[in-house]
């Protein structure tokens, strides 16, 4: 489980909690595996259903927007978020390392 908080995109205080699919059914306020601000709830189910893709930097990597998987739904759920939100709980470790003689 983690939760990111701090001020969305469109400038007002939120935070959105993300559920392991196994917890998911500790409390019926968790959708999907979300928990929290309504709309950013709305917005996430919205995104998958429409398989968009996230990236947490410039060059990747790029996930699927999947809240089943938590690398996808923790770079998903902080697009969401202006620069300075925090990421609390048990976030899982995103790989940006390059692979050997693969181009910059």
């Amino acid at each position: 489980m983690f939760t990111v908080r701090g001020v969305t995109n469109e400038g007002r205080e939120a935070e959105v909690s993300w559920y392991e699919p196994g917890l998911r059914a500790i409390s019926p306020a968790v959708e999907r595996g979300l928990a929290g601000d309504r709309e950013l709830m709305a917005r996430a189910l919205t995104d998958e259903a429409l398989g968009y893709r996230f990236s947490r930097y410039t060059r990747g990597p790029t996930f699927v927007a999947n809240l089943d998987e938590a690398k996808a739904a923790v770079v998903q759920l902080s697009s969401y978020f202006a620069p300075g939100y925090r990421v609390d709980g048990s976030p899982p470790a995103i790989d940006t390392s390059v692979p050997g003689g693969a181009l910059p």
